[in-house]
This record gives C-alpha cells, sequence and structure tokens, in this order.
C-alpha cells in the first residue's frame, strides 16, 4: 500500500501542512564521494568530519494498539508529493505521523516530553578529510604501525620496524626497531663480526664498549638502569590529597580536582573512608542509574558551626572540595598531633583533623588544610558531615595534650634525592629502621557510633603553631587513647606484660625501600619480602563500635594506663567463607589468633604495592607478591575492624589459646551483586572474593581512582572495575575497588555464607552535584600507576623484575632468558654456562679433541665430548677447551662419583663410591637401578574393552563417547570419559549448547560380522593402557603386527552410517575390539553409533581390497629391543626416510567426500590386507574410499599425480617424538628434517576428512581407478581474519598454499628428547622445566563450510613458504579458530577469552616417559602428574563441520601476537558438554562442560 503523511496539529509549518494526506514520495540515492552514510535520530547536527544531506523530522506508525508497527524513518523538512498528485489522496491505507519524545527510561531533560523528533542523514566525504585515510576511514593520526604518504594515506611501515613507527616505507625510515639496528638501518641481525649493544645497535665485537655502544666511552648505568642518567629518572612519585583545598601546595602537580565524598554520616553502613571524586566522572562499563539499595556514595561538607575556630565558620554547611597532590619524592608522612614535620622533612601542608560526628555512624580521621575553602555543590544537605576532632585526656596522655582542644595534623615528605617507605609500628617506640616520631595510638571511644574509624599514631611532641584553637568541649568529633584488652587465656604471654595499658606507636621510615605491606593472616613474610616487625591483628570488640584492623608487636610495650579509651581486642579467624582444617599445618582454626607481619622488599628498589580486588593474579608487568582472600567484620556485626584486609592462604601462627574469647572477629567477604547485570558479575554472586598483591618495579607510585576509570595525564590503570562497600544499611567498612573481571575465590570455602558482604557502591546527589554525577549510578574505578620510563632492573617476559629467576641469565638487553635445561644456574645460554648441575657434571681432563675416540656425545648434532679410554675430552662447539659439561646421566666408561662428578672408572669404583662394589648405574642414570625408571612407555585406548591386555598396565576405564549421529557440528574424533570424572567450581549445568557429547552404541546387527552381532544396542566401553613399549602403531587393514612388534589387541574399523544425504553425520574411523564386552548394558541407539566399515574399490585397487569386505585393525607395540622411538605417517610417499624403519607401505584411506558420514580421520591401509570374520555384501555402515591427489598448475610435483592413487608409508624413528609442524619447510631449533610437503585435506564444501602432510616429491602409484575420485585432495590455503595476513616475507597471505614438515629431536644424549603434547589455549609450556618447542595459534576448517579437515592444527606466527600459487585455487581452506565461551561459562578466565583467538603451545620435558590427554578429568591417575587441566572443546554441534576435541587450558589467554580481526566467526570452539542418557548421571551431570587434563609420567 502506499502511504500518507499525517500532520495533524504536530507540525503546522507551510511546507508540512500542505501535505496532510498526500503519499510520500521516496529517492534513492548514491554519492561516489562518500566513504559511509548514517541517519541520526535526535539530532540535525552531524558528527565532526560529518556532512548533513539533508534534515527532517522522524516520521512512523500510529502507536495505539490497534495499528501495527511500521519502521522509524526521516522525511525531509521540504516534503512534496508523490509525482505531482497521482494516486489518490487520503486513502488512509498506509499512514505516517510525526514522532514525539515519551519521558520515563527516555531522561527528561535532555528530551523534552512531546516534542517531535528531528533527524539527519550524515555522510563521510573523503574530499573533506582534514586527516589521514587509513583504508577507508578517515584519522587524525596513522595508527603506530603505518605512515603518512603520500596523498595523505596510511601506509604501512617496513616489517623491521618497532611499535613506535616510522617516518616512511624504508628500513633506514623506523622511528625504533623491532629487532636491532646496523649502519641506521632496521635490520633482523646483527651481521658476522657484529653484536648487539645495549641500544641494539650492531656494533664491532672487539669494541670496548661504553653502555651506550660507544668504543672507549665512559657513559654507564646510573642508579635507574639508565644509560648516562643522573638517577633522577625513575624518582618516586608520592601521591596524596589536600583535603579542604583546590590546590596543591608548592611544586607539588595537581592530578585532579574534585568532590569529596564517602557515606552518609547517618547509615550505619557503606564506606567509612574519605574519597577525592574527579570532577569529570566517567564510566565505560555497565551501570543502572535507579537504587539497588547498596552501599552509598554521598558529598561531604564542612560542620564548623560557631564555637569553632574561626577560619573554619565561614565553611560551615558547605561542600568540602579537594585535590589530588603528586610530590616528586618517595614517601608521604601524616604525623597526628602537630603542625610541624621530622628533622630534614619538607611540610606540604597542615590543619586540623576532622571526621563524623561522635554519636553518628564512622568517617574517616582525615587532615584538612588549616586555610579551608569552600567547594561547588548544594548546601546544607547533612549527609557527609564533617567536624573537628577534640583530644579526649585518659589513655591519651595530658599533657602534653589539652582536654577538649582540636586536633592538629601535617602532610610531609621526605628530603629531595631520598626514597624510601613510611609505616606505623603499633606497640614500640622505637623502629627496626629509622624512626621519625614516637607517639601514642588513638581513635574513637569503643561504645562510641561516630567520630573516626582509622587508627593514629599521634606524636609525643604535639604542636599547633599556625591554628586557631578552642579549649571547650564543642561536641563533634573526638579522639581518645587506645588500649590493650583481653584477657589471660588469649595470648597469656603476651597480656601478662601490656593488659590494661595504653598503646604506643612510632612512625618509622625505610629508606630505598618505597614499598611495604602488612600481611594478615601470617608472621612470616613472603618470598624476597624481609621482616619489618611481626605480631598479632588486633580492633574492637566484635560487638562493640568498630575501629581499624592494626598488626601489634609480638613484643609490645606498655604505655601509661589508661580510664576512657578504645578497646582493641585479638582478632580471632571464624570459619566459613574462610577455608578452615585442624588437620592441615598452614589452615586457618576457628577461634584461633589471627598472626601478621609488616615487610618490606629484601633488596634496596624503587616499587609500588597495590592490592587487587577480585582476582588471583596481577595485571601483566606486576608480580604477585601473594594471593589470598579477602576478609572483614561480619556485616552485622557493630564492631571489630573497618578495613577490607588481603588475607593470605597459608596461615601461620605464634602464641594462641585455640578458644573463643569473643574479641575481634574476622570472616571471609562475599561478592552482593546488585544493579550490575553483566555476567561478569552475576556469576560471582554469593561467592567468597579473592585478591593478590601486586608490586609493580616499574611503577613511580599508585594510586585507587574512583568516579573514574581513566587515569590522570601520566598515569596508566593496572586494572579497572566497580567500586564496593558494606550495604548502607549494615556497618562500616572500606571502598576498594573490584576488578570488572571478578573471580571467585578457589574452591574452598563455603559460597553464600552470608558473613562479610560487600555491594556495588552508587552516587547520591545532594552535596555530591549531579550533573556531573548522576542518582544510584554505580560508581567505577581504576587502579593508577606513574610507570617509570625503562625497566630499571630486569625484564623477564613482560614484567620487570628484580633480578632473573635462578635458572636464568639476563643478556646483553637485560632480558632473563633460559639457562640450558641440565644447568641449575648459569651465566649465559650454552652448555658451557653452567654455574652448576643439575644432574651430573662431565670432568674434562685433556686439553684437545681427539677424533678417534671410542665414544662421543652429541648436542644439536655437534660433537661435545669424546670418550676414550679412561679419559673424557671435551670441547666447545668452536672447539675450545672447557671444564666440564652438564648431562642427565654420565656416558660410557665413566662414574658418577658423590659430588655428582662423571669421572674415569679407573679405580674400579661402584657408583656408589664403593671400591670394587657391585652397585652400577643403569641405563637411566640411576645407581643401583633396574633400568626402567626412564624407559619411554606408551598409552594407547583398547576401544570396546573395559580392560587392557595381557601385561599392559591399565590407567582407566570409561565410556566411549562422541558426537551425536545425526550432528553436522561437534567433535569427530572418540572420547575415552573417565567412569571417575572431576569436578569444577567454573562448571555449570546450564545447557550452552556448544560441542555435545553423547554416549555410544554398537549397531551391528545384520553387519555381517558375527564376532560384533552379539553387542548390538549395547553401550560401548573403552580402556586407557599403558605398556612398557617406546611406541604403538594401530595398523589399518590387517590383525597382525609389523614383524618383530607385539599385538596388544585386534578388531574391526567402525564409524558412523555413511549416507551422502540422509541425517547421519561424520565421526571417526576406530579400532573396536575383536571382541567387545558389555559391562556397560544395553543404551539408547539414538545417540552416538558406530557401524562395522566396509572397503570400497575405486581409488583404493579392487585386486588389493575386496569390496564391501569389513575391515580389520590392529593395535602394536615396539619391540622391547627398541629403548627409544616413535611412529608416523609419510603421505604420498612409499618408502621412509633413510634413518627410519618402515613398518609398513599402503594406501591413504578415509571418508567418501561426497559422504555426510563415515569416518573423517585419515588411515594408512597396509597395501596386503587380511580378514577376521567377514561379509562380501554391501551392508551400508561406514564406507572407506582411496584418496586420490586432486591438484595441478600449483606444485609441479603433483602435476604428474594428478588423479593417482595417493601411497602412504608407516615410519619408526628412534627419535622419542615427532612432530607435524604446519606452514614450516624447516624444523624448529634443535629439531631435524624427516620430509617436507604441502598440507591437503578436501575440497572446502565437498565433506571432510582430516589435514595430512603430503610429500613434496609424491611416488606415482599405477593401481586404483583415476576416474573414481571418491576422496579427492587438494592443496589447502589460508585465509585471513582471525588470521592476520599481510603481503610481507615472514607473513601470512591470503590464499598462498601451506607448507608442512614432519620433524624429530636432534638430540643423541640420553634422556634428553620425549614425548611432546599441545598446550591449547596458553602460549607457554606449563612448567620452567619444560622446552617450548614452539608456539603459535589453532587453526582449522569454517563453521560454515562442510569440508577442509576435521583436525585443530597449531600454526606457527612466521611461515615459510614453498612453491605456490596466489589467487583462490578452490581447494582446501584453513582458517584462524576464536573461543566461543560468554553464555553461561561460570570461569571469569574462559569468558574473558570471548571471540579471541586461541593460541597454543608445543611442549617437551625431557623426563616425561609418556604422556596422554585424560577425558572427563581434572586430575590425572596414580603415577602421572597433571602438566595441566582445562575443559574440552570443539566446534558448535549444529554447525556444518566437525573440529577433533582439543583441552584448553583452564586459564586460557588470547593469542598475545595477534593482529587479526576478534569475532570473525570463521571457525569457533565452543566447551563440551555432557548430553543424553548412555552416558549417566551420576558421575556425569546433563549439560555440564567436561573436564580433561594432560598427564605425564615422570620417573
Amino acid at each position: 500500500r502506499s502511504s500518507d503523511l499525517q500532520i495533524g496539529s504536530a507540525l503546522r509549518g507551510q511546507d508540512y501542512s500542505s501535505m496532510q494526506d498526500r503519499e510520500v514520495p521516496c529517492a534513492v540515492c548514491e554519492n561516489l564521494g562518500s566513504s559511509s552514510t548514517f541517519t541520526l535520530y535526535g539530532n540535525a547536527t552531524c558528527p565532526m568530519g560529518y556532512s548533513i544531506d539533508f534534515v527532517g523530522y522522524v516520521f512512523s506508525t500510529y502507536h495505539t494498539s490497534y495499528h501495527r508497527k511500521g519502521d522509524f524513518i526521516c522525511v525531509d523538512r521540504n516534503p512534496e508529493a508523490f509525482n505531482n498528485g497521482r494516486g489518490t489522496s487520503n486513502d488512509d491505507q498506509g499512514r505516517l505521523y510525526p514522532v514525539e519524545y515519551a519521558c520515563g527510561n527516555l531522561p527528561c531533560p535532555p528530551y523534552v516530553a512531546n516534542r517531535e523528533v528531528i533527524c539527519a542523514q550524515c555522510s563521510k566525504i573523503v574530499g573533506s578529510c582534514d586527516g589521514y585515510w587509513n583504508g577507508v576511514e578517515c584519522v587524525s593520526e596513522c595508527p603506530p604501525e603505518k605512515y603518512a604518504g603520500s596523498e595523505r594515506r596510511c601506509q604501512y611501515c617496513d616489517d623491521q620496524c618497532g611499535s613506535n613507527g616510522c617516518t616512511g616505507p624504508a628500513p633506514s625510515e623506523c622511528i625504533a626497531c623491532f629487532n636491532v639496528s646496523y649502519q641506521n638501518e632496521c635490520v633482523a641481525e646483527c651481521p658476522n663480526g657484529t653484536i648487539p649493544n645495549p641500544n641494539n645497535t650492531c656494533v664491532n665485537k672487539t669494541a670496548l664498549l661504553d653502555c651506550a655502544g660507544v668504543a672507549g666511552g665512559s657513559k654507564d648505568y646510573d642508579s635507574c638502569g639508565v644509560c648516562g642518567g643522573d638517577g633522577t629518572s625513575c624518582n618516586h612519585r608520592a601521591v596524596y590529597v589536600r583535603w579542604g583545598r583546590k590546590s596543591c601546595p608548592g611544586d607539588a602537580r595537581k592530578l585532579y580536582e574534585g568532590y569529596t565524598g564517602s557515606s552518609s554520616a547517618g547509615n550505619s553502613g557503606s564506606g567509612f573512608r574519605r574519597l577525592c571524586l574527579p570532577r569529570d566522572p566517567l564510566n565505560s562499563f555497565q551501570h543502572r542509574d535507579s537504587d539497588q539499595t547498596s552501599a552509598d556514595m554521598f558529598g561531604s561538607e564542612y560542620e564548623t558551626g560557631s564555637a569553632g575556630p574561626s577560619s573554619s565558620q565561614t565553611v560551615s554547611n558547605r561542600p568540602v572540595p579537594c585535590v589530588a597532590c603528586e610530590a616528586a619524592r618517595g614517601a608521604v608522612l601524616h604525623i597526628w598531633g602537630s603542625t610541624a614535620c621530622p628533622s630534614r622533612w619538607q611540610r606540604e601542608y597542615f590543619g586540623y583533623v576532622m571526621a563524623n560526628y561522635y554519636t553518628s555512624y564512622k568517617g574517616e580521621y582525615v587532615c584538612v588544610d588549616a586555610n579551608m575553602e569552600q567547594g561547588d555543590g548544594a548546601t546544607n544537605q547533612n549527609q557527609d558531615r564533617w567536624y573537628m576532632t577534640e583530644t579526649y585526656c585518659g589513655s591519651l596522655n595530658c599533657p602534653p595534650y589539652v582536654n577538649y582542644r582540636e586536633a592538629a595534623c601535617a602532610v610531609c615528605i621526605p628530603p629531595a634525592n631520598e626514597s624510601g617507605s613510611v609505616y606505623i609500628r603499633w606497640g614500640k617506640k622505637t623502629c627496626p629502621s629509622s624512626l621519625l616520631y614516637a607517639g601514642q595510638a588513638a581513635s574513637e571511644q569503643y561504645n562510641t557510633h561516630g567520630s573516626g574509624g582509622n587508627a593514629l599514631c599521634m606524636t609525643d611532641f604535639p604542636s599547633w603553631t599556625g591554628l586557631q584553637t578552642n579549649d571547650g568541649n564543642q561536641a563533634g568529633s573526638r579522639l581518645y587513647g587506645a588500649r590493650y584488652t583481653g584477657n589471660s587465656v588469649s595470648l597469656p604471654n603476651f597480656f601478662k606484660r601490656v593488659s590494661g595499658k595504653s598503646v604506643p606507636c612510632a612512625a618509622c621510615y625505610v629508606q630505598q625501600k618505597e614499598a611495604y605491606i602488612m600481611a594478615p593472616g601470617s608472621d612470616e613474610c613472603p618470598n624476597g619480602w624481609s621482616l619489618e616487625y611481626k605480631g598479632y591483628l588486633f580492633a574492637g570488640y566484635y560487638s562493640h563500635k568498630r575501629s581499624d584492623w592494626v598488626c601489634i608487636d609480638q613484643d609490645a610495650e606498655a604505655g601509661n594506663p589508661g580510664s576512657t579509651s578504645a578497646y582493641w581486642y585479638p582478632t580471632e579467624v571464624r570459619c566459613g567463607s574462610i577455608p578452615c582444617s585442624t588437620s592441615q599445618q598452614d589452615s586457618y582454626v576457628s577461634e584461633r589468633e589471627v598472626t601478621c607481619a609488616v615487610c618490606t622488599p629484601a633488596t634496596q628498589r624503587r616499587s609500588s604495592v597495590y592490592v587487587r580486588w577480585g582476582r588471583t593474579t596481577c595485571p601483566v608487568g606486576a608480580s604477585t607478591v601473594y594471593t589470598g582472600l579477602a576478609a572483614g567484620a561480619y556485616h552485622s556485626h557493630a564492631g571489630s575492624g573497618l578495613s577490607s584486609l588481603c588475607l593470605r592462604t597459608n596461615a601461620t601462627y605464634n602464641e594462641r589459646s585455640d578458644l573463643n574469647q569473643y574479641g575481634a572477629l574476622l570472616y571471609g567477604m562475599e561478592y552482593q551483586i546488585t544493579g550490575l547485570t553483566s555476567r561478569d558479575y552475576t556469576n560471582v554472586n554469593n561467592a567468597e572474593i579473592p585478591c593478590s598483591v601486586c608490586e609493580n618495579v616499574l611503577a613511580a607510585s599508585t594510586f585507587t581512582l574512583f568516579g573514574k576509570d581513566v587515569c590522570p595525564s601520566g598515569y596508566v590503570s593496572d586494572y579497572t572495575g566497580y567500586g564496593f562497600a558494606s550495604y548502607h544499611g549494615q556497618y562500616k567498612t572500606d571502598f576498594i575497588c573490584i576488578d570488572n573481571k571478578p573471580e571467585k575465590f578457589g574452591k574452598r570455602g563455603t559460597l553464600n555464607d552470608d558473613q562479610a558482604l560487600m555491594y556495588p557502591m552508587e552516587y547520591r546527589c545532594g552535596t555530591l552535584t549531579c550533573p556531573p554525577f548522576t542518582n544510584y549510578r554505580e560508581v567505577v574505578c581504576a587502579q593508577c600507576s606513574y610507570h617509570l620510563p625503562s625497566c630499571p632492573f630486569f625484564v623477564d617476559g613482560q614484567a620487570c623484575v628484580v633480578k632473573c629467576a635462578v635458572n636464568q641469565y639476563a643478556d646483553s638487553a637485560k632480558r632473563c632468558q633460559k639457562c640450558y635445561e641440565e644447568c641449575n644456574g648459569c651465566t649465559g645460554p650454552s652448555i658451557t654456562e653452567c654455574m652448576d648441575c643439575t644432574n651430573y657434571h662431565v670432568k674434562s681432563t685433556v686439553a684437545s679433541l681427539d677424533p678417534k675416540g671410542s665414544s662421543t656425545i652429541k648436542l644439536n648434532g655437534e660433537v661435545t665430548a669424546v670418550i676414550k679410554g679412561n679419559d673424557i675430552l671435551v670441547k666447545t662447539i668452536d672447539g675450545s677447551r672447557i671444564d666440564g659439561l652438564c648431562v642427565s646421566a654420565c656416558p660410557n666408561k665413566t662414574i658418577g662419583n658423590a659430588k655428582k662428578e662423571c669421572v674415569p672408572n679407573s679405580l674400579n669404583l661402584d657408583c656408589a663410591g664403593v671400591p670394587n662394589g657391585k652397585a652400577t648405574v643403569d641405563s637411566c642414570g640411576v645407581c643401583d637401578g633396574d633400568g626402567t625408571s626412564c624407559l619411554r612407555r606408551s598409552v594407547f585406548t583398547r576401544w570396546g574393552q573395559s580392560t587392557c591386555p595381557g601385561d599392559t598396565k591399565q590407567i582407566y576405564n570409561g565410556f566411549l563417547a562422541m558426537a551425536h549421529y545425526s550432528h553436522r557440528g561437534s567433535g569427530s574424533n572418540p572420547l575415552c570419559l573417565t567412569t571417575s570424572p572431576g569436578s569444577s567450581y567454573e562448571a555449570t549445568s546450564a545447557s550452552q549448547d556448544g560441542d555435545l557429547v553423547y554416549g555410544t552404541t554398537y549397531l551391528t546387527s545384520g553387519y555381517g560380522v558375527s564376532d560384533l552381532s552379539s553387542v548390538n544396542n549395547y553401550k560401548a566401553s573403552c580402556s586407557v593402557c599403558e605398556t612398557n613399549a617406546t611406541a604403538t602403531v594401530t595398523v589399518y587393514g590387517t590383525p597382525e603386527c609389523p614383524t618383530g612388534w607385539k599385538l596388544e589387541y585386534r578388531g574391526y574399523l567402525m564409524s558412523n552410517y555413511y549416507h551422502s544425504s540422509s541425517t547421519y553425520d561424520r565421526t571417526e574411523f576406530v579400532c573396536i575390539d575383536q571382541h567387545p564386552d558389555k559391562t556397560l548394558g544395553t543404551g539408547n541407539n539414538g545417540e552416538a553409533r558406530l557401524f562395522p566399515t566396509e572397503y570400497e574399490c575405486g581409488s583404493l585397487p579392487c585386486g588389493v581390497y575386496p569390496q564391501d569386505r569389513e575391515a580389520t585393525c590392529a593395535v602394536c607395540s615396539a619391540p622391547a629391543s627398541n629403548r627409544t622411538g616413535s611412529v608416523y605417517t609419510r603421505w604420498g610417499r612409499s618408502t621412509c626416510p633413510s634413518d627410519s624403519e618402515r613398518l609398513y607401505t599402503g594406501y591413504a584411506g578415509t571418508g567418501n567426500a561426497g559422504h555426510r558420514g563415515s569416518g573423517a580421520n585419515n588411515l594408512c591401509l597396509i597395501n596386503s590386507p587380511k580378514d577376521l570374520t567377514f561379509s562380501n555384501g554391501n551392508q551400508n555402515g561406514a564406507l572407506i574410499y582411496g584418496v586420490q591427489f586432486y591438484q595441478s598448475g600449483v606444485v609441479p610435483e603433483f602435476d604428474s599425480v594428478y588423479r593417482r592413487a595417493m601411497p602412504c608409508s608407516v615410519c619408526f624413528t628412534s627419535a622419542e617424538a615427532n612432530i607435524m609442524y604446519p606452514a614450516r619447510t624447516d624444523c624448529p631449533a634443535n629439531w631435524k628434517l624427516e620430509y617436507t610437503g604441502y598440507i591437503m585435506s578436501t575440497y572446502y564444501s565437498s565433506y571432510q576428512t582430516d589435514w595430512a602432510c603430503v610429500d613434496a616429491n609424491p611416488d606415482n602409484l599405477a593401481p586404483g581407478n583415476e576416474n573414481s575420485l571418491n576422496v579427492p585432495w587438494y592443496l589447502t590455503e589460508i585465509e585471513c581474519g582471525s588470521i592476520w595476513c599481510r603481503n610481507q616475507i615472514g607473513r601470512y597471505i591470503q590464499d598462498r598454499e601451506l607448507t608442512c614438515s614432519v620433524c624429530t629431536p636432534d638430540y643423541i644424549l640420553p634422556g634428553v628428547a620425549a614425548p611432546t603434547y599441545v598446550r591449547w589455549g596458553r602460549s607457554e609450556c606449563p612448567f620452567d622445566t619444560d622446552t617450548l618447542v614452539y608456539s603459535g595459534f589453532a587453526a582449522g576448517s569454517h563453521n560454515d563450510y562442510t569440508g577442509s579437515g576435521v583436525g585443530v592444527l597449531c600454526m606457527p606466527p612466521v611461515p615459510l613458504y614453498a612453491k605456490y600459487k596466489d589467487g583462490n585455487q578452490n581447494g582446501a581452506r584453513l582458517y584462524g579458530f576464536e573461543y566461543e565461551t560468554s553464555s553461561n561459562f561460570i570461569g571469569p578466565d574462559m569468558r574473558a577469552v570471548y571471540q579471541a583467538e586461541v593460541p597454543c603451545a608445543v611442549c617437551m620435558n625431557k623426563k616425561t616417559v609418556s604422556t596422554f590427554t585424560m577425558h572427563g578429568s581434572d586430575v590425572c591417575p596414580i603415577g602421572y602428574s597433571v602438566d595441566y587441566w582445562g575443559y574440552l572443546f570443539a566446534k558448535h554441534y549444529s554447525q556444518s563441520s566437525k573440529s577433533k576435541h582439543v583441552c584448553i587450558d583452564s586459564s586460557p589467554r588470547q593469542y598475545a601476537n595477534t593482529l587479526g580481526t576478534l569475532n570473525n566467526n570463521q571457525a569457533r570452539l565452543y566447551p563440551a558438554e555432557k548430553e543424553g542418557s548412555n552416558i549417566p548421571n551420576p558421575p556425569y551431570e546433563t549439560n555440564e562442560e567436561i573436564l580433561c587434563s594432560q598427564c605425564s609420567k615422570r620417573p
């Protein structure tokens, strides 16, 4: 229907009124000069950079219920009638009305109720760009990796340029180099004869260089680690708040000016601290601007009255301003009770101590400038009110203090060029370091709600110089002396000395150590930190009124007896949210007194320390001092402590009672999420709050900013989040900043104990000006640090550390690098630079190398030691003599002595050092061993049986699990799910509808195999077995093993039904035992299914493989004589490389590329197949076909085998591991090449097989029908998106053919090589003792394409090409994988990588004798240790293709080197969940994520 305008009375301008009831014309317009366009509603002015095409009013259909919805359209403000009146006016068919605003959720103002909505069409015009063109976008400046080229277009810098960018395209125009600089040009590495200096400039190797790389120069590193510096670049910066003023004193730098905020003095709960909120608040996160009944944040005002000092009376009832100031010094001291600073210290400002009225609720004692200014905002709101604080005699000594006199204060900084940290030592008047002043502890009286809650150390020498005072009782805020309180049962030796006496204190200064921590829960310091003092945690009695937690020295001194006082009691633990145990030595015990320690760094250094609330790790660049649990007072207890503590997880104790003393009580804290609806927060509701104490040696200062998640200029955010405190109707706590990606605390403790509770903070308007603040909006926060320009110490990965770890050395660039594997400490990377040996040290006795030696030791293919007679001749790679060599086992003709030295065995000592003894070192290097502890063992799965064969050892048994028979997506490979699964606090029983896993049943009735007919509809079992053989191999096509190999079990190949158009879909071919057991009983055959597999000849030669004959298989183990070895398949060749043994040769086989069902894995079918029981008729189960080459015009060697059958050979090598190295024609360092080739698989839109590395020089086999084309294989091309591409050397390039290599370790030293595994989700190996073979990113087939490979490949970051033909060849395609982990997945680490690319690491540990992936548990069987644990992932069950299941680390990371695009939705991995009834519940919960672990056996 055509539409008429219905103007009504809304728009009565002549342009619109004449159009009433007229049809609406339209014009579709194209602007060739515009790069983008959009319709802007609510404004007729376009954003900067956009021009207006037309403006108008928004129209749509009438709003009442009997009208239908229409679109909102922007009608030109100068409307016309359709084509001079053609068509009939006022037909009332389609009608458009002006749109008006309706207030409610739409805030008014700024919108106005019933006002018409205006609009504009806005376009970005290419010619109007005032900046630079970056692709199709106009930007103010080019991104760092580009420079501004001709026509103001951004062009890529040279590949050798660093992150600072460049001024032009050449490597000589880089601002800084990615690698090194040589003769003013950036290069990949220094040429021969040159080395990089500390500035990464290549200089002559023989020159005597200073730190700047100048031959004969005199520059050296200063104390900040800067070459030629003066020691000032890393001066610490101290941050403090000047309360009551809007500017900073002297030369202090203003970070920001703000409004003072805190909780209401009339509310018992929320936070007690004063916060300086920035005047320009910002919330980049989710927020809900409505009352969530949580923690409140109000503005503050003075209550100085007429009775106070006259200087303060003019600001009474006015808002309190504040300013955050940065002093160029290393510490800040608040001195309480005096306006004077310690000797040599500089005063920043002085003033009065102020806090809440004594009968209201607790606030914080703060030092308000004597010259108070009035802030902006509403007056006399009576929300957070500040009163003068007066001293009260009793426990506070008078004199020197005066009853009812206002308390003085000062803020002080140390002398120039000094740095350090200041802490209070409670209970003593002396310091382990420098004493700034001694005094008395003070706070509010024990039974009073109000005044301040924090503990003050009041100087013994008060001064009021410069202040006006009034010695009469003003009944404002009060300050009393504190005294020790407890009984003789609680800490009896402690209270014998001090009970009932006042508490002394001392302000201590530790020079050159710019951080300190008070660590509650232990009286020992964390590693790398030294003890200042230790003691017990004290606070107010739990049913009195709250004070703060303090650490009282265990050797506390007694002050004077006191009368009316603040009472401080020892603190006891209460279990629940805090996990307790009486059986573990380092656990917390209910009612046991809590210890504490005050610690400073063990070495002098500049650093800053902060707590990251809500997380168990520290941000990148910071090191973790310790992790713990947030703890505080019980939410309904009026007393105990106010602050939030990061309680250490490992408790230590001194004197204790273990009896309930009802003093101060400490509880674990829980999240109470109100108003924050993001899954990150809702998933941790009622969980315990973790915390981590972080040190950053690159940070010159740090502070917590509330009200913004963006830090001031010069500061960077360590983390951002939301402010939390107690509920405003409970009792006061501290304000803390909880990370915006919060986690739960560990697996211990009880959820939802409702003990200490923390709620999100919200603004409350009044004294707090709105705007810029918004009533009821959640308060964001940031931890802000001033970072030094460079690391003054050593760089370990991305962190700045004081010294490298024991197994590392510092290179010339002051970066920490790994020592050689056998070193226990080193001075450099080689085997000659070990400080000590982990195992044995070969002693050298002869200076020159004798090439005729009878026994050699090699490393990386180079001879490093020769044994001749009783002498060990040792050399380095360049032939010079060395003192020795670290090895894992002593070579032949040598023996290890008591010093673990390998010496010539000329004294006829046995390995225990006994002359003529009988103990010998076995082949594993163990004295008097049996030679079996280091023997490589092989792990295999026996499918179809719940027991292991013969003399093999069962690791575990389980359920054979697969994808549903009709699901096109999910995982392709079978899983052996353990019958004893693990459990994870991160798992959830809510369905994610991702990768779905089902139990499997056999469908064997009528399929011609009598051995299998009895198990029809029975559930399939499995068993994971360990054999003493070094390797196992599955032989496809025969039930027999290669000569000399031992049969473990034989059976039949089974897979899913083959059909090309039915609902059956790909799984994999599985070797099921000839006689499968029935231990699991019958099952539901509507879940996962297995059918017998038949040969289909064509590409497979019919004279060799009988048509429709059931295929057999055998699992075989290597002969006992083979002490080391591994098995791989060489695709495309019928021979093995010269140094490998060929076990058998045959033809590549898999499922038909035109069939949806059958198996997707690639099999090397033996060329002399043999049978068990069979039927020659077509049973229509699973079918297997031969593979053919089907790619021409790209690789000439493949043109000659076009359409020919693909041969294969199964090879055994003495190397203890092998890998397929994708996208490379070489091997990783210390690995040697077996063969190189190209990755091949099926056409991207046919049906899947697996990826295969096909030899670059394939054999041409005559047998097979060239016209069959059952499984044509294509070369694989890279597809950009999640994989970052760039048309440069060393980058992935769109549609370029991918190479591959098969590699084995090039080690001959015994016990150096080992089996490898892939750690999915991380770029590093789990342990320092592991060897990282290489790291990269996960890649596979596209979600929406049915073809290409099912495998998940670990792609190296830098490819190496061979022959290629750029451009789309329409073959197999490879895409980068992304995580799909949002939904209801609980783990914050998993959700944090949602839609990011997936990293991977190929790892090897030389001590590993066997390794396997366990399905269903995060705990490994007895005898095996966990390398890492995580969750099984594969593709979504409804996608068009499958992937193999992989085990993603439980703490995954985003691929760090990615420059690709997030959320490309090309290849996606989802968590696997158990479904159906074939897998019983329990032990598996339906819809619960399935755990996994990488398990390794080490002697």
